[in-house]
């Protein structure tokens, strides 16, 4: 992938967001959350990945929506009887920056939180930005 300015990264990941969801794109912003606020299920996820693939000339896996992975925290500092640590929440903030850090949430409630920024960051990071 040729290194991209992050104007250009989320003009891109909200065309293929709204192709792959049939939204208009004047109302997909930065913040938009996939799950939540589109509708988006995990198929439409993995359509979504499947347009980014073909857009960025990248290859995807599921593990790179894996946020909590990325963390490199061990399992004690991550998560506590089956809840985020106050730790991994704040880190988790910068893939996921709608995370209600005062909530007490489960890794399997982190999902809801996907917006296009957190696919920004991701390729961001694969350009090594």
């Amino acid at each position: 992938m040729a290194t991209l300015t992050r104007e250009a990264l989320v003009t891109g990941v909200i065309e293929c967001i709204s192709e792959s969801l049939a939204k208009d794109q004047a109302s997909i912003t930065e913040k938009t959350l996939l799950i939540s606020e589109l509708g988006a299920d995990s198929l439409d996820i993995m359509d979504i990945m499947f347009h980014l693939e073909e857009k960025f000339s990248i290859n995807l896996q599921k593990e790179d929506f894996n946020f909590l992975k990325r963390l490199n925290l061990s399992d004690e500092e991550g998560i506590k009887e089956g809840l985020l640590t106050p730790v991994a929440k704040t880190k988790l903030k910068e893939w996921l920056p709608s995370l209600e850090e005062q909530k007490d949430l489960r890794p399997a409630d982190l999902g809801q939180y996907l917006s296009v920024a957190s696919i920004v960051k991701m390729l961001e990071t694969q350009q090594g930005v």
